[in-house]
C-alpha cells in the first residue's frame, strides 16, 4: 500500500518584501559603481602607459634622458588629458546604461538657501582642516619610515605655464571629480538616504586617490562638500570649493618661498591653515544662526536601516572586488621605491 500524498497543490507567486527589493536595487547599484570605479584604476594604468609612449614620441627620447624630465609643455598637457580622459568615461557610460539623468546627476542650477559665500568659506575650511589631518598623518608614516611617494609637478616657469597648470590641476579636476563623486555617485544613492549617500560617496572619493595619507584628506573633504551639495541641490560650490582647495596648493608652492625665509616655511603654511580652518568655523556658525536648521539633514527615506544600507552596498561582490583592487595599486605606490632598490642591487649583485 502506498502513502496518501496530497497533490493538491496551489501556485504561491514569489513575494519580494520591500526590504528585499531594497537590497536587490542597492546591490545592484553598488556592483555598477564599483565597475566604474574599476574602470577608472583601469584606465589610468593604461593612460600612464599610453601618455608615457606619446611624450617619447614628442619628446626624443634622448632628449628625456640627458634632462632626466619630460617637456614642460607636454607634461601639462597629460595633466589636461589624464583628468578627463581617465575619470569621467567611466562613470559616464554607468550613468547612461543605469538611464540616470544628466539633470539628475548634473545639478548646476542656482544653489538653493542662500548663503553661498558663507559656504564656499566653510567648504575650504574644512578642505584645510584635512589638510591638517593628512599633514599629520603624513608626519606619523616618516617616523614607521613608510616614505610618501612623490608625484612631482611638471615646471610652469612663465604665466601662459602656470595659467594651463592651474586650468589643469585645479579646474577641470575641480569639475570632472565633482560631477564624478557628488554628482553621479551621490545623487544616484540618495534615494536610500542622504546622510548613506553622503558617507559611501566619500569614501570612494577618498579610495580613488590610492594614496596613504589622500584618503582620510579626501573623505573628509568629500563629506563637507556631499552636505553642500545636497543642502544646496547644486554642484556649482562643491566645484568652486574643489578648485580653489587645488589651486591654493599650486600658489603656496609657487609664491610662498619666494616672499618668506625658507626656514619659516612650515610655520608660515601651518599658520595660514589655522587662520582657514577658524575661518570655516565662523562660517558655518554664521550659517546656523542665519538659517536655523540649515544643517539637518532629511530624514532617512530608505526601508532599510543605515548599517543594513551600508552593509548591503559594501557586500556587494563588486564593492569587495573594487576595494581590493585600489587598496592594491595604493600599496603598490609605496612598494614601488622599495621594489626599485631591490632590483637596483639584485642587479648589481649580477654584475
Amino acid at each position: 500500500m502506498y502513502p496518501n500524498y496530497n497533490y493538491n497543490y496551489s501556485y504561491q507567486p514569489f513575494y519580494e518584501s520591500p526590504e528585499m527589493k531594497q537590497k536587490r536595487l542597492l546591490r545592484r547599484d553598488s556592483n555598477a559603481i564599483s565597475l566604474a570605479v574599476l574602470g577608472f584604476v583601469g584606465l589610468s594604468f593604461v593612460a600612464a602607459i599610453v601618455f608615457s609612449l606619446l611624450s617619447m614620441a614628442v619628446s626624443p627620447a634622448a632628449d628625456i634622458l640627458a634632462s632626466g624630465k619630460l617637456d614642460p609643455a607636454v607634461e601639462l598637457l597629460l595633466y589636461l588629458l589624464n583628468s578627463v580622459l581617465t575619470a569621467a568615461p567611466p562613470f559616464l557610460i554607468m550613468a547612461k546604461i543605469m538611464k540616470i539623468p544628466t539633470a539628475f546627476y548634473m545639478p548646476l542650477s542656482k544653489p538653493k538657501g542662500g548663503a553661498s559665500l558663507s559656504l564656499v568659506v566653510f567648504g575650504f575650511g574644512a578642505c584645510m582642516f584635512a589638510q591638517l589631518v593628512s599633514m599629520l598623518i603624513t608626519v606619523g608614516m616618516s617616523g614607521i619610515g613608510l616614505k610618501e611617494p612623490e608625484f612631482p609637478l611638471p615646471e610652469a616657469a612663465g604665466i601662459p605655464e602656470k595659467i594651463i597648470m592651474l586650468i589643469g590641476i585645479s579646474v577641470f579636476p575641480g569639475i570632472v571629480e565633482e560631477v564624478i563623486c557628488r554628482g553621479v555617485i551621490l545623487q544616484w544613492l540618495r534615494r536610500y538616504g542622504d546622510g548613506f549617500a553622503i558617507l559611501v560617496s566619500s569614501i570612494i572619493f577618498g579610495l580613488i586617490h590610492m594614496n596613504l595619507a589622500q584618503i582620510p584628506f579626501a573623505m573628509m573633504v568629500g563629506i563637507a562638500l556631499g552636505y553642500i551639495a545636497v543642502r544646496t541641490e547644486s554642484l556649482i560650490i562643491p566645484m568652486i570649493v574643489h578648485a580653489a582647495n587645488n589651486a591654493f596648493s599650486l600658489l603656496v608652492e609657487w609664491f610662498l618661498p619666494k616672499i618668506v625665509p625658507e626656514r619659516d616655511l612650515e610655520l608660515y603654511f601651518f599658520c595660514m591653515i589655522i587662520i582657514f580652518i577658524l575661518a570655516g568655523l565662523l562660517a558655518m556658525f554664521y550659517i546656523d544662526m542665519k538659517k536655523r536648521g540649515f544643517w539637518k539633514l532629511e530624514p532617512h527615506r530608505s526601508v532599510l536601516s543605515p548599517s543594513a544600507c551600508f552593509k548591503t552596498f559594501w557586500g556587494s561582490v563588486g564593492a569587495v572586488i573594487m576595494t581590493i583592487v585600489v587598496v592594491c595599486f595604493t600599496l603598490l605606490t609605496y612598494l614601488e621605491p622599495y621594489m626599485q632598490e631591490w632590483l637596483d642591487m639584485l642587479t648589481r649583485d649580477m654584475l
